[in-house]
């Protein structure tokens, strides 16, 4: 399966033909203009910053070039004195320019750990609720080459850095399961952006959270200074459509889900030293798993060493139990740390990563393990699995352990490694496992681009 069109794929470069009388930031809005069709407005998310900033006025210029239109929105996190007067100054700019712009404030309590993680997932959430009620086609942020290279050296770090990972940022990321973000900027560096906007005299807003090293993005970006990471980055991202393509295809040949819940994987499909073979296997058990991320570096060693050994036993990697027998590998949730939930009447929530769960019912209800009550997700049968693989299998799933009303639940499944953010460069291995799963197929890139 496809993923995203080779034109997008090309905006994490500098694609070829530009006009060398314009600068990066022009030429990257231009042939964006030149690619993107379609006829809703874009959405700039816009900080106040260098790379924002620089973002919105390039796209402006373009915009006004093409006739499009374009909106304009700021999160405001709270997370420090005067952020709620820089997004003053950025609705200022913007009402210059003539862009309608909107202030969105990430409000409630914050987490006391992962504040960064956390405010990442709330901002883009805020812009794509925005995006549906203004009927964007997409949201545009101004990241830059040199936050690729930051992005990639913090991945290197952390035990679940593995091929794909490696690769940083895509240039197009679905978030939330229903709004594309691009990020045309992905090859243009910050002193270039900066040049720019000195050019045009217009100023930008430092963040002094960028200066605190307390984050680890401060101090990876310090660590990088003055040196080839930037360059390098681009050239560690060139495979990761091939190998995210090539992991699609082996699931599609030896993937099925024969009883609706429980994996398997037919190994004579592949070789398990191919790293495309690696991937998608890391995949699934992330899905089984209810995981966002892939198994960590030394988990899939293990897990690839397990199955490569080819003799018949279980291990459990990443919430999941790895079955492999002589008719073909399994993979299913183990029936340990499921938490339940509570739902109010009419509220939808996520069960374990894997289930969203409905309640339509008059009253409030919990979801725990169909250990205590029969499960809301009926498998398909007659159960063509081992009755050991059923029997541990069918302990993983949902249930309605209190409440009244059976039968007014909703159960459907999710994959779990995409529901936040699904990169571009990898929809064709997501819908590889939504069309094996049953599920539907996840919307294509929005925009009606040329041939």
């Amino acid at each position: 399966m496809p993923g995203l069109p080779e034109s997008q794929q090309a905006l994490a470069a500098a694609p070829e033909g530009f006009s060398a009388g314009m600068t990066g930031p022009e030429n990257a809005a231009r042939q964006f203009f030149k690619d993107f069709s379609a006829a809703a407005p874009l959405l700039i998310a816009v900080s106040g910053g260098s790379d924002s900033t620089g973002l919105l006025l390039a796209f402006h210029d373009a915009a006004i070039a093409n006739g499009r239109r374009l909106l304009a929105a700021t999160v405001d996190h709270r997370l420090r004195q005067g952020s709620a007067q820089e997004a003053v100054r950025v609705g200022a700019l913007c009402a210059r320019l003539g862009i309608e712009h909107f202030t969105l404030d990430w409000s409630g309590d914050k987490p006391a750990t992962g504040l960064q993680a956390a405010a990442r997932l709330a901002r883009y959430r805020l812009l794509a609720d925005l995006a549906a009620r203004t009927g964007s086609a997409a949201i545009v942020t101004g990241h830059t080459a040199d936050d690729q290279a930051e992005t990639i050296a913090m991945r290197s770090t952390r035990s679940q850095a593995g091929a794909v990972g490696l690769s940083g940022m895509a240039s197009a990321v679905l978030v939330d399961s229903r709004a594309w973000v691009v990020r045309p900027f992905l090859g243009i560096r910050r002193d270039e952006i900066r040049a720019f906007l000195n050019a045009r005299s217009v100023g930008w807003i430092d963040d002094p959270s960028n200066d605190n090293a307390a984050f680890e993005r401060v101090k990876v970006r310090a660590g990088l200074a003055g040196s080839q990471a930037v360059v390098q980055s681009m050239e560690k991202s060139a495979n990761r459509q091939a190998l995210a393509d090539a992991a699609a295809e082996f699931l599609l040949q030896a993937l099925d889900f024969p009883d609706g819940h429980v994996a398997r994987i037919d190994l004579s499909a592949g070789n398990s030293s191919d790293p495309a073979h690696r991937i998608a296997l890391e995949t699934v058990i992330a899905i089984a798993g209810g995981q966002k991320h892939r198994p960590g570096r030394r988990t899939a060693k293990r897990v690839h060493d397990f199955v490569a050994a080819g003799q018949p036993g279980r291990l459990t990697a990443a919430r999941a139990v790895v079955d492999l027998r002589r008719e073909g590998l399994y993979i299913y949730r183990e029936n340990r740390g499921l938490e339940s939930i509570r739902l109010a009447a009419g509220e939808t929530a996520i069960w374990d990563g894997r289930f969203e769960i409905s309640n339509a019912g008059a009253s409030e209800i919990t979801i725990g393990s169909c250990r205590k009550a029969p499960a809301l997700f009926v498998p398909i049968g007659p159960d063509p699995v081992p009755d050991g693989v059923m029997a541990r299998a069918l302990a993983g799933l949902p249930a309605m352990i209190e409440g009244a009303d059976p039968g007014r639940q909703g159960c459907k499944r999710v994959l779990s490694l995409y529901n936040d953010f699904l990169p571009g460069f990898e929809l064709g291995l997501a819908n590889a496992l939504a069309a094996r799963i049953g599920l539907p197929l996840i919307a294509d890139w929005p925009a009606k681009l040329p041939a």
